[in-house]
């Protein structure tokens, strides 16, 4: 006890220490559990990849037998179609038969026939709605261009434009890949004997390049503008009436209602690339509204001093001119644009240069390979990379 009456520690270093040590046993404990929670982390993902690898190889093996089956009842068709009165062919239909029935009777091997039939099946309606969804969406990407085209006529807007280009980018990119696989579709064994698999690619790349420069000269228009208008105080007029605003909402409306449809068919990876594809138009087209809106309504007119809005409390003393927000909306938009494009060109570059494929599927040939005959007990080389959008297997 202390001269004022109070209780003092006797030992207070030794109280000092032994708080040290619970802080450190507890900043101890959690590192381990972060250590434990990251191993069970990556120890699911390799399970996770070595259970998809399985999947794989299951899904080729059955792939395989079906196309083996299919060659049987081939075969079969064509005996039964033949000379019935032929000695030749009768006894050729009858092997084929007794083959196609010994297939049969192994009860493992046709359920999974019987589950890839159905996979097939099932592939098949999914290709057919892919096709029907790419047909709406290159009429309706094609509405909306001539609707966009409209709206930056009347609004006179940087970021409704921005977004006019994307409706151009998409249709151009359809109607290129439609085209190229016409082309790819019309083989010449002797102009071409690899055939034309390149040409997507190569359409791609030079899309890229053409939306590219088309982005880079928005960018420049909208720096441009900003500058004038900060610098010399022209600024153009906007205009974002009812019917732009109409326009704009019912695209937002119509993307949206193609992204619900497409996620019900979001298995097959064209559909998948569709929804994402209006996913992005539909954040795209809002944000350019937004940035247009915006900037009409609460900046600063041509003529009229740069003193702006007070808006949600920022700038309460001098107010904020938004008008500069529509140029940078587009700014924003045309970034977007480049980077995706850059992307998709160098995807489709390094296709046609000719690089491997991932080691996964690499392995899965390596696989089917050595299933293929108990006879081969190893491979020496297997090169496999890409041949344009496909891969070339030696």
């Amino acid at each position: 006890m202390s001269d004022s009456g109070r209780l003092e520690d006797p030992n207070p270093d030794a109280s000092a220490s032994s708080s040290n040590t619970t802080t450190t046993t507890t900043s101890e404990e959690e590192r381990l559990v972060k250590n434990a929670q990251c191993a069970k982390k990556e120890l699911e993902a390799y399970y996770k990849k070595q259970n998809e690898i399985l999947d794989h190889y299951k899904q080729d093996s059955e792939q395989i037998e079906a196309t083996r089956r299919t060659r049987i009842r081939l075969r079969s068709s064509t005996a039964v179609s033949g000379d019935s009165s032929a000695e030749s062919d009768v006894e050729n239909q009858q092997e084929a038969l007794r083959r196609a029935s010994t297939i049969s009777m192994k009860s493992s091997k046709d359920s999974l026939l019987l589950r890839h039939e159905d996979a097939q099946n099932e592939e098949l309606k999914l290709a057919k709605a892919a096709a029907r969804l790419a047909n709406i969406t290159l009429l309706v990407n094609l509405v909306l261009m001539i609707a966009k085209i409209v709206a930056s006529y009347l609004s006179g807007s940087m970021s409704i434009i921005s977004s006019m280009v994307d409706s151009v980018v998409d249709l151009t990119s359809g109607a290129v890949l439609s085209i190229s696989s016409r082309m790819i579709r019309k083989r010449d064994p002797y102009q071409y004997p690899r055939g034309r698999t390149r040409v997507e690619p190569l359409s791609l790349i030079l899309i890229s390049v053409i939306m590219g420069m088309a982005s880079v000269q928005l960018i420049i228009s909208s720096v441009t503008r900003i500058h004038d208008a900060a610098a010399d105080g022209q600024k153009d007029e906007i205009n974002v009436s009812w019917p732009t605003i109409g326009i704009m909402g019912s695209t937002i409306a119509v993307k949206l209602t193609l992204f619900f449809v497409c996620q019900k068919y979001k298995s097959n990876s064209s559909i998948k690339v569709l929804s994402l594809d209006h996913r992005n138009d539909c954040i795209s087209i809002t944000m350019a509204l937004a940035c247009a809106w915006l900037a009409y309504y609460y900046g600063a007119k041509p003529g009229e001093s740069n003193t702006g809005v007070s808006l949600l409390g920022l700038c309460p003393s001098t107010g904020c001119d938004l008008y500069y927000l529509d140029p940078t909306g587009a700014i924003i938009v045309s970034f977007y644009i480049l980077y995706t494009w850059i992307r998709t060109g160098y995807a489709h570059f390094v296709m046609l240069s000719g690089k491997s494929a991932r080691p996964e599927l690499i392995n899965r040939i390596i696989h089917q390979c050595i299933e293929h005959d108990p006879r081969i007990t190893h491979i020496d080389t297997v090169y496999v990379y890409h041949y344009g959008t496909k891969f070339l297997v030696e």
